[in-house]
């Protein structure tokens, strides 16, 4: 069986929306609705919060996740590099004989993650044989990056994508994605090569009726309208 470590970062601090990881969103805290998608996944077999914020450790507390220590401050700034809080974290879980096969990285300002979603994503990667999974939704024709151009130094527009020939027909553009935030899933041992993106990467595209991601007041308010219908999909978060 592989073990896989639900991972949730959740810092106190916050500039776009204050403290928004505890803010109430509904019925409970922010970070709750993602805690609540780690517990129903069949393939997390543990679940670690690392946060530098007490209040934030008694709620993951109150939802029975245990919090074994508190982030260091050095590690809890704003510049500070996902890669080096996880880094850290993976060392001192190991150092307590907790040793996982895969890392799930779930932030907690994606909250709208179906019941069954991270288990769907897991799945994709151990059938595919990938290093690494990231969850994406599908970037706007308008902004295609076959369409998308970048000035060079002699004040000419290139194609982003490289390309000499522009795709004249709307018809003719290859779907692309972008990582929406919600799940990242990859095998413990790339930690080691200071990356969490494998050669094999592959992408699980999420609904994008709900999809919000919390990081401006704006964003907090995509996310309480669409809050009922998420809950109204997903009763067990209720």
């Amino acid at each position: 069986m592989k073990r896989v470590l639900g991972y949730i970062p959740a810092r106190g601090g916050s500039k776009g929306v204050p403290g928004k990881n505890k803010k109430m969103l509904g019925e409970r805290p922010l970070i709750g609705y993602t805690i609540l998608a780690a517990q129903h996944s069949a393939c997390i077999t543990e679940c670690f919060v690392s946060t530098d914020d007490d209040e934030i450790a008694s709620i993951a507390k109150s939802y029975g996740i245990e919090v074994p220590r508190m982030r260091p401050a050095h590690l809890a700034l704003d510049a500070t590099p996902m890669l080096d809080v996880m880094q850290d974290d993976i060392a001192f879980l190991a150092s307590l004989g907790k040793e996982f096969d895969y890392v799930a990285i779930l932030q907690p300002t994606n909250p709208f993650r179906s019941v069954g979603f991270i288990d769907a994503c897991f799945e994709k990667l151990i059938e595919l044989d990938a290093d690494t999974l990231v969850s994406t939704t599908e970037v706007p024709q308008k902004y295609n990056p076959h369409w998308v151009f970048e000035e060079n130094k002699n004040g000419y527009l290139n194609i982003s994508t490289g390309e000499e020939k522009i795709i004249t027909r709307r018809q003719l553009l290859p779907v692309t994605y972008i990582r929406d935030g919600s799940v990242y899933i990859f095998k413990t041992a790339l930690l080691q090569h200071n990356t969490f993106y494998g050669p094999k990467l592959v992408g699980y595209p999420i609904n994008q009726e709900v999809l919000v991601n919390v990081d401006t007041p704006e964003d907090w308010q995509m996310a309480v309208a669409l809050l009922d219908s998420f809950l109204a999909a997903n009763p067990e978060y209720k």
